[in-house]
């Protein structure tokens, strides 16, 4: 056409070409899958519509060979997936032979993806991801017609897919197949649960998720060297894994009561596995190792009935700022003292806000007063005057609840403590220099004084 015409109208051909053909493959799988459903079409279509969807695939070919530029390497591979599929057609092939089938189909794509990559022929290589890709849904759809059928056959399938994509991950590791590997493999083994032969056999979902899980962050915990250095082999599981560790924590939290043992052991494992990361890799993942400490009190607590939870997390929030404190003395141990630190005065925080609402009498001032107290701790060892406000603010609430608890109505009583605090603070910043500030603190201590009078 270029010859004969020139580039301009051969090009419009071209592309008028290529959208004929899009409709044409649209307009066959839309009659074929119309025709699935009913289930009365004759052999003879099914043969006719493999043969359009390999002509397709021979025309990207082409269309490949002509424009480079264009992807239609991967829309001759695309055009390929549904071949094996719709010649089982003609025969009326079952759910199982179907899911071989596309299973074996998948393994011919992904091995002859593998050996085009290695072609030196340019022309060739091109197609060996295209390939490669195309196998990823022929096994997922093996797969799927496996579970239609039973769970045995939809576990061989996963499984066979696992072994497939791990034998190619270990021939030129790619952090794709790896991946699809490990995902393979989770599925099989949450389909083993459901095999006929285990019977009725409860086993509790956060536990299904809790071995993979650890298994996958253990083996990258223990892997030797740093993270950068073989990243395509330890993200995916690094990733699958916290993905792991955070759906069977959710689980762990929405468990009903009567198993809420089962939720702390999980968490108790969790908080663990946390605290050897952060020794490993960094301090700041003792966070999260406190906060699994904390859902182990809590989840104790539940277990065991208990009517009211302050006392022992008052006494997990002291603990947390006492061994804040005595890592301070030790050397090089500065980030995990703050780590342990902050974690009691969050803790901390989040109790004094929450014992108002718990009907545990003077107990919950005095609560209040110990977070206080820490406060105020924390303010004279980093000589940090700002953290005297929320010291004093958390020392007049517990006075205000103490006042309320006695039922103290005189505002008087409320003031006076109100305006010793604001005027602690007033010299407190006239002696860090902050005078501006030191005004306005002594003149909201004056108001507050004068307001009751």
């Amino acid at each position: 056409m270029r010859k004969w015409k020139n580039e301009k109208f051969s090009d419009s051909l071209f592309y008028l070409t290529q959208v004929q053909e899009i409709l044409l493959l649209y307009t066959s799988l839309i009659a074929f899958l119309f025709q699935y459903v009913d289930g009365d079409r004759e052999n003879i279509w099914w043969l006719v519509t493999t043969a359009i969807w390999l002509v397709a695939a021979l025309f990207y070919v082409f269309s490949y060979l002509l424009k480079k530029k264009l992807p239609f390497h991967y829309f001759a591979v695309l055009s390929l997936l549904p071949v094996s599929w719709l010649f089982l057609n003609t025969f009326e092939a079952n759910n199982i032979v179907q899911s071989i089938t596309l299973f074996l189909w998948g393994a011919i794509l992904m091995g002859s993806g593998e050996g085009v990559k290695r072609s030196k022929n340019e022309k060739i290589q091109v197609y060996g991801n295209p390939l490669l890709y195309g196998s990823v849904p022929l096994l997922l759809g093996a797969s799927l017609f496996g579970w239609v059928e039973n769970n045995a056959l939809a576990f061989s399938i996963l499984l066979g897919s696992a072994i497939l994509y791990s034998l190619l991950t270990f021939y030129r590791v790619r952090w794709w197949t790896w991946s699809l590997a490990l995902l393979f493999s989770l599925f099989s083994y949450l389909t083993f649960f459901e095999l006929n032969f285990l019977g009725d056999w409860d086993f509790y979902l956060g536990f299904k998720l809790l071995i993979p899980g650890l298994l996958l962050l253990i083996s990258n915990l223990l892997t030797k060297g740093d993270f950068q250095e073989r990243s395509a082999w330890r993200f995916p599981p690094l990733a699958l894994g916290l993905f792991l560790f955070f759906s069977s924590s959710l689980v762990a939290l929405i468990s009903p009561q009567d198993i809420a043992w089962k939720a702390t052991l999980i968490f108790s494992l969790y908080a663990i596995l946390a605290l050897a990361y952060a020794l490993r890799y960094a301090p700041q993942i003792a966070y999260i190792a406190n906060f699994y400490f904390l859902l182990i009190v809590i989840y104790i607590l539940r277990s065991q009935n208990a009517e009211h939870w302050f006392f022992p997390l008052i006494m997990l929030t002291i603990a947390y700022y006492l061994i804040g404190l005595g890592l301070g003395g030790i050397k090089k141990s500065t980030p995990w003292a703050d780590i342990y630190r902050f974690s009691g005065l969050i803790l901390g925080t989040l109790l004094a806000f929450s014992t108002p609402f718990d009907d545990i009498g003077l107990w919950a001032s005095i609560t209040v007063a110990i977070v206080a107290t820490l406060f105020t701790f924390e303010a004279f060892k980093k000589r940090n005057i700002w953290l005297g406000f929320p010291a004093n603010a958390f020392y007049l609430m517990a006075y205000f609840m103490l006042l309320f608890e006695i039922n103290v109505e005189q505002p008087q009583f409320y003031s006076i403590i109100a305006a010793v605090l604001g005027m602690v603070m007033h010299y407190l910043l006239r002696r860090v220099g902050n005078n501006k500030s030191a005004f306005i603190m002594g003149m909201l201590s004056q108001l507050v004084l004068l307001s009751t009078t």
